[in-house]
């Protein structure tokens, strides 16, 4: 065992032991062994001013690592790739999709985001073969979301061995080696881990890869970009305008969202079949020609009068009758004419009516299915 005394590790990958030698997926940092850092800087400077690397991830195979009495390991040579910044993978992927001005802004559509989704959750359960995922661990000294990039790996002679197993931190379990040599190799049959949202049930991996892209990028509607984009061609090219410039205007454009355009075109489509004046003209037409109706008031009057004991001619029933009838068929011409006036300031009773009876209409238009499936 390595002399420090540690607490077990935090995150699901990483083995509790920190054995006395090297193995594959082992996490080498940097800033624990001076000597390993100066090898580093020697022959790889590229590597740590490009990417201003901590640690490092041991690629060779353990088998070959492995030192059998007083035998050297059978590697010649000691594969290791750097870990950096998750986020500078997930920019360095956004960049495939993204317009030049995009890049700097940070900023990419709500499509694009839903697909680096996808590749994050992919990446923090190491499930991309270029890319190895390191979360942050502080009982193993690991701070920070890191990943390695397999594709750019270094090697050293076998004879700083020792340098580099005193830059040794965390070392991780079989298993996740198994799946690191799959990376490595890109062979076709996956090897079964259990991943994120096993250990992690409470916080999924989707979730977290959402929240990572939150912090990395500014996710706006396509439509809104293309919107803000045409609006400013119209003066002058695309290309003509600085990055901060493109952004400003396409975040400050407002886009109305397509149920609202739905429900607006409804409302004036409605107001312009005049709903209530066909109601109104049909409720009049069936009040005169309904005889039944005009009998039914009849017979109510002459049960009153037979409860009371009072006498009514018939004529005066009739009379009466009549004249309700007339009331009612005034009422509604009030309403259609009432309608139909344009010179009135304020809005109507009626009119608050309509337009309820539109409200509905749209309430079900906009909560049907079908239609919601076509405006998204």
């Amino acid at each position: 065992m390595l002399p420090e005394e540690r607490s077990d590790p935090n995150h699901y990958i990483f083995d509790k032991n920190l054995d006395n030698c090297l193995y594959q997926g082992d996490v080498l940092q940097e800033s624990l062994s001076p000597g390993f850092a100066e090898l580093v800087n020697k022959y790889y400077s590229h590597h740590d001013r490009q990417f201003q690397c901590n640690y490092f991830l041991v690629l060779t195979q353990s088998c070959d690592l492995i030192r059998r009495g007083n035998e050297p390991p059978a590697a010649e040579y000691i594969g290791i790739a750097p870990i950096f910044p998750v986020k500078k993978v997930i920019l360095k992927k956004a960049q495939e999709k993204q317009e030049w001005w995009q890049i700097d802004t940070r900023v990419i559509d709500h499509k694009h985001f839903e697909s680096l989704a996808l590749f994050v959750g992919k990446l923090l359960n190491n499930n991309i073969s270029n890319y190895f995922y390191i979360h942050e661990d502080i009982s193993q000294n690991i701070s920070g979301f890191s990943c390695a990039i397999l594709s750019l790996s270094m090697v050293f002679h076998i004879e700083y061995y020792d340098i580099c197993l005193k830059a040794k931190t965390a070392q991780i379990q079989d298993i996740y080696r198994a799946k690191l040599g799959w990376n490595i190799g890109n062979i076709y049959s996956k090897v079964g881990t259990e991943e994120w949202d096993i250990f992690y049930p409470q916080k999924k991996v989707s979730t977290v890869a959402s929240s990572l892209l939150k912090d990395v990028f500014i996710n706006i509607n396509k439509e809104q970009i293309e919107k803000g984009k045409k609006k400013l061609t119209e003066h002058k090219k695309l290309s003509q305008y600085t990055s901060e410039e493109i952004f400003e205007n396409i975040k400050n454009t407002k886009i109305i969202p397509k149920i609202k355009q739905f429900t607006d075109r409804t409302n004036t489509l409605l107001k312009d079949l005049d709903l209530i004046s066909p109601i109104c003209s049909r409720l009049l037409e069936e009040i005169t020609m309904d005889k039944t109706f005009k009998q039914d008031l009849e017979d109510l009057l002459k049960s009153d009068v037979k409860r009371t004991d009072d006498q009514l001619p018939d004529k005066t029933i009739k009379l009466f009758t009549e004249k309700v009838l007339n009331m009612v068929k005034e009422k509604i011409k009030f309403i259609e004419d009432q309608k139909q006036a344009e010179d009135q300031k304020q809005t109507p009773p009626l009119i608050k009516t309509e337009q309820k009876i539109i409200g509905t209409i749209n309430s079900t238009l906009k909560s049907d299915t079908v239609i919601k499936s076509l405006l998204k």
